[in-house]
């Protein structure tokens, strides 16, 4: 019986010694595993890129002059980092946390490092970005990091778009139309900081900024009107669209661009000459109200109380109505209102009596 019980405990024990082998196995392989996904590297001074990536900022730029000194052959091993993800290993690190004893969990954790995976992408994003034009080769990477679930990712993605330049703006522009809220202001942030360098993408951020829902205009509006007066004969071609919103979004468009740059509100007050109506009417409305050159707006404006067309000359009355609460230059326009208020259609003649009031009424009192 005893020679039975023997041979029974020793197979017992010859299985649970196998049946750990096996488990030392498989974590060894799983190890093995997570080290070799990660990608041949370049180094500088005897350390290697993700050494380097790792770098905390500095205010002498010690990891940017490294990875800068890297150069191209830095960009596969960026690549191949910013498409980490946790090894198999990790994950089950890190789903064990309600299961193991904390104790025990903390020491696997510290053994597999899991979580280490968003780090090296966002470094290798940040690393991307140092090298600006020189790491066009991950524009594609970049592209689908836009879409990370991380905020800090998305941001660090973002700004390396801006940097490698214009030949990323078709990705960017492709993010205007993303569903992730935090993503498109760090994308509309970016074209604001491009400014002028956006210009080539002037054309299809105007295109798509009429669908996009309203609660974002106004960041891709700002970005516009970073990018100078290239932007207006754009914007202006939303005058002419027979929805009210859309001019409307293009009223707001050109009033932003004008008001950031003189040179932007010179090519507005070009538009009063354009050959369209729809278009010299649209324009007299983006001069109304506040301005910061409320001479040159108001003089603008009162030559256009002569355009030949009458809804031109009711948008400029009315823009002056507006202006009036602003700048006292609109009394000006008092002697071209009076001559209307006597000569013009009927619709025109009472707006001019309107405005011409409205004008006196703020006015200063004239000194005797």
């Amino acid at each position: 019986m005893n020679v039975k019980q023997n041979a029974s405990r020793k197979s017992r024990l010859r299985w649970l010694a196998l049946a750990a082998a096996g488990v030392l196995v498989v974590l060894l392989l799983l190890v093995l595993q997570d080290r070799l996904r990660w990608p041949a590297e370049p180094s500088y001074q005897g350390r290697s890129l993700a050494s380097w990536m790792a770098e905390p900022d500095d205010p002498s730029h010690v990891r940017e002059t490294a990875i800068a000194a890297m150069g191209t052959n830095a960009v596969p091993a960026l690549i191949a980092h910013l498409q980490a993800r946790d090894s198999i290993l990790g994950r089950m690190a890190m789903a064990a946390e309600r299961i193991l004893p904390r104790r025990l969990w903390v020491l696997s954790m510290q053994w597999a490092r899991p979580r280490t995976a968003i780090d090296r992408r966002w470094q290798a994003a940040r690393a991307l970005g140092t090298l600006g034009p020189a790491a066009e080769r991950a524009i594609p990477a970049l592209a689908h990091s836009v879409g990370d679930r991380d905020p800090r990712m998305v941001e660090a993605a973002v700004d390396a778009l801006r940097r490698i330049g214009p030949t990323a703006l078709p990705t960017l522009m492709a993010a205007i139309k993303t569903t992730n809220e935090l993503a498109y202001g760090y994308v509309c942030t970016a074209l604001a900081k491009l400014g002028p360098a956006a210009v080539p993408a002037v054309g299809g951020l105007v295109a798509a900024l009429p669908d996009v829902p309203l609660h974002r205009r106004a960041h891709l509006i700002q970005a516009l009107a970073s990018m100078g007066p290239s932007v207006i004969p754009a914007l202006a071609t939303l005058l002419q669209s027979p929805k009210l919103e859309t001019r409307e979004t293009g009223v707001a468009a050109l009033k932003s661009s004008a008001a950031r740059d003189y040179s932007a509100l010179k090519e507005v007050i070009a538009l009063l000459k354009n050959p369209d109506p729809v278009i010299r009417a649209g324009a007299a409305q983006v001069l109304a109200g506040p301005t910061v050159w409320s001479r040159q707006t108001v003089a603008a404006i009162v030559g256009t109380l002569r355009d030949p067309e009458e809804s031109v000359r009711l948008a400029a009355v009315e823009a002056l109505a507006s202006t009036s609460d602003w700048t006292d230059h609109a009394t000006n326009a008092l002697p071209a209102l009076r001559a209307l208020a006597v000569s013009d259609s009927p619709k025109v003649r009472a707006s001019a009596v309107a405005t011409q009031a409205r004008i006196e009424a703020l006015s200063p009192p004239a000194i005797e």
